[in-house]
């Protein structure tokens, strides 16, 4: 079960009564079809995370810190194929990290761990993965860790490796986060760490927020130690007991598939860390995002922890759906402490509840705490702009991108609103500078499309949504302004593969685009009589 939902695992039995974690609980993801067939994970989206992951690295390079080092942990199934159910294979050469390793240069490839040999052979010893999880033992943690660490001493020096000698394992019956779904629950025996050496960094600081997600600082180690931070899924956690004796501080930050520059900025370690399990390489959204830490983080980093409470309590009644209950929570919560970003979680409530107008008069409220929260003026120019109201829409849209200007949404919908008022030259000129900040932002390069395709310029608009397709080719969307470009073109065996791929993916869009395939495969047999 998913923490703190009615979620279930998706699972399968394999031998022995192991147990394969197959997917995502909300069903948005089938990595056992991956691996069966590794068409189903499409190469431009490993592309695009490679991508991403360069852009962080120039971030940390453009801030003084050293590269950004990565582990992956490699999925069970590929470390213990043989408990694979019967007549279940995989082919490890077409993991999903083999392949995203084909992005990078070897050079790059040096900043990244994918310690699946090492988990292998250190099987003969303990178990790295137990039979009824799907995260890696506190040994399987351990090799992770070690991995990492090799990396990390390389720039750091005065980094802690805690060695095998200052360890005690023993053994305990655990129950797995995929066997607690069963009745009865089996257990398994899995090894415990007992760390004797170094002086741990104290955690200082826990900031608990939606759906198992949380912000830590350990502090207090060896003041002879550098500082970290690191960005972790959940297989990071059982590293952490390791990496507060490396550092003298650690920031440990779980908030989804994000790095928070802001946070980076305002923490300023000397290294920078990033764990993610290798069935969560999925494309990572933008980090530039006016929905930063000032509104993730900060309204529960107050040091009375009854309005950090009461603020969660918004958060979690907007993520069961239960709109009209969190709006009038968040009421109370303003009532009592007025901060920009508590009206801007009541904006949200009223906003999904569709009360689009106190929505707008919670986002003017909270910029009356604080003009200066970008996120804000964008909620507020989404309200507007689904009103009608371009001209104030551009306005507040205008001002999220000064406030963040490498923040890609506010930019695209921006030009949107003066695509809608013919402005098209400065639409351009926002989206232009939008892919300056974000070159691999899909959407973008499709919006370019979009506006020289308007303007007439039919082969850089067919340039731009290729591009947008090489980085996201399952987006229906980009498909049809691709088949849209190329039949003005006269592009026939084009438009007839883009019409194709664009019914794959929007059947219930085929009647209405049958028509033009038609007519683009019989240009295609004039061409070929």
């Amino acid at each position: 079960m998913v923490a703190g939902t009615d979620l279930r695992f998706p699972m399968i039995e394999g031998r022995d009564g192991w147990l394969f974690l197959t997917g995502l609980p909300d069903g948005r993801q089938d990595h056992f079809a991956w691996y069966r067939d590794p068409a189903t994970l499409s190469q431009a989206a490993l592309r695009r995370w490679a991508v991403a992951h360069r852009r962080r690295q120039a971030k940390l390079a453009a801030m003084g810190l050293p590269p950004l080092l990565t582990v992956v942990a490699p999925e069970v199934a590929f470390v213990y194929p043989e408990q694979l159910p019967e007549g279940v294979a995989f082919d490890p050469q077409q993991s999903p990290y083999r392949r995203l390793a084909r992005e990078f240069s070897g050079r790059e490839l040096a900043y990244i761990a994918y310690p699946i040999a090492t988990l292998r052979h250190a099987r003969d010893r303990r178990p790295t993965y137990p039979p009824h999880d799907f995260h890696w033992t506190q040994w399987g943690a351990y090799i992770g860790y070690r991995a990492l660490m090799d990396m990390v001493v390389r720039y750091l020096p005065k980094a802690r490796v805690i060695m095998p000698a200052e360890i005690d394992w023993a053994s305990r019956q655990m129950i797995g986060m995929l066997g607690v779904q069963l009745e009865p629950p089996p257990r398994a025996a899995q090894p415990v760490a007992r760390i004797e050496a170094g002086q741990p960094a104290a955690q200082q600081l826990r900031i608990q927020l939606e759906y198992g997600l949380y912000m830590a600082v350990y502090d207090g180690g060896d003041p002879s130690l550098p500082s970290a931070l690191i960005c972790i899924d959940s297989f990071g956690v059982g590293m952490v007991p390791y990496l507060r004796r490396s550092f003298r501080r650690l920031v440990v930050m779980f908030v989804g598939n994000r790095m928070l520059f802001d946070v980076i900025e305002r923490e300023a370690p000397d290294i920078v860390l990033l764990e993610r399990a290798e069935f969560m390489l999925v494309p990572s959204g933008t980090d530039d995002e006016t929905v930063d830490a000032h509104i993730i983080i900060d309204d529960l980093h107050s040091a009375d922890p009854a309005e950090a409470a009461a603020a969660r309590g918004v958060r979690k009644l907007i993520g069961e759906k239960k709109y009209a209950e969190a709006a009038a929570a968040a009421a109370d919560v303003c009532a009592q402490w007025p901060a920009a970003s508590h009206h801007y979680f009541r904006a949200a409530a009223l906003n999904a509840a569709g009360l689009a107008g106190e929505a707008a008069a919670a986002c003017r409220d909270a910029l009356a705490q604080d003009p200066a929260t970008a996120a804000i003026h964008e909620m507020l120019g989404d309200l507007l702009r689904a009103e009608g109201r371009g001209d104030e829409a551009l306005e507040h849209y205008r001002a999220a991108i000064t406030l963040k200007p490498a923040a890609p949404r506010p930019r695209l919908l921006a030009a949107r609103v003066l695509q809608q008022q013919g402005r098209l030259d400065e639409a351009q000129e926002q989206v232009r500078a939008g892919l300056a900040a974000a070159p691999d932002e899909a959407f973008l390069h499709n919006e370019l499309a979009a506006i020289l395709h308007t303007r007439g310029e039919h082969q850089a608009a067919y340039d731009a949504v290729l591009q947008a397709l090489s980085l996201d080719e399952t987006n229906p969307g980009y498909w049809h302004l691709a088949a849209t470009i190329s039949f003005k073109l006269a592009r026939w065996r084009e438009s007839v593969a883009n019409l194709e791929r664009y019914t794959t993916l929007a059947p219930a869009q085929a009647a209405s685009v049958e028509p033009f395939l038609a007519a683009a495969r019989q240009a295609v047999a004039r061409l070929n009589p």
